[in-house]
């Protein structure tokens, strides 16, 4: 849906530029509506599959679930400000790094402390390499166009 829908264009020319989006014609306020609507339905059906397979509910059942998400996302590649970059495959390709890493990290037994430290340390050389290959693809960018107008 997210990548052959009209309603994914906008969705992904919403978050390149809502400005933008907004004076091309798009109505930003029914789509971000509709996007908000459509993420709510998707996490009621994940919770009510999440409830039956613990076989209940508590209040600390989705712990640091986030901070996985974004981790998948960071792992993936998807640029966190939106646009047309956000592919879903690339979620797929971090939820499964991830979950390798996990799974490696329980089966070799890394237990607490260690355990957030690895996934902790691996997250921020997933991050520090996307600033300083962007930062240099950035500079390339910059050459080339230097190059060319001279």
């Amino acid at each position: 849906m997210f990548e052959y829908t009209r309603f994914g264009a906008y969705c992904k020319c919403i978050g390149e530029n809502e400005l933008t989006s907004a004076s091309s014609g798009i109505d930003t306020t029914k789509i971000k509506i509709l996007a908000f609507v459509l993420s709510g339905t998707m996490v009621g059906i994940a919770g009510a599959f999440n409830v039956a397979r613990l076989g209940g509910a508590s209040t600390t059942i989705g712990s640091m679930f986030e901070m996985r998400v974004m981790m998948s996302l960071y792992i993936g590649g998807i640029p966190i400000s939106g646009g047309t970059k956000s592919k879903m495959y690339k979620l797929i390709l971090g939820a499964f790094i991830l979950a390798v890493l996990e799974n490696g990290l329980t089966i070799s037994g890394v237990m607490g402390p260690l355990y957030e430290f690895i996934e902790g340390v691996v997250l921020i050389t997933v991050v520090a390499s996307t600033l300083f290959l962007n930062r240099q693809s950035r500079i390339k960018g910059q050459k080339i166009a230097a190059e060319s107008a001279a």
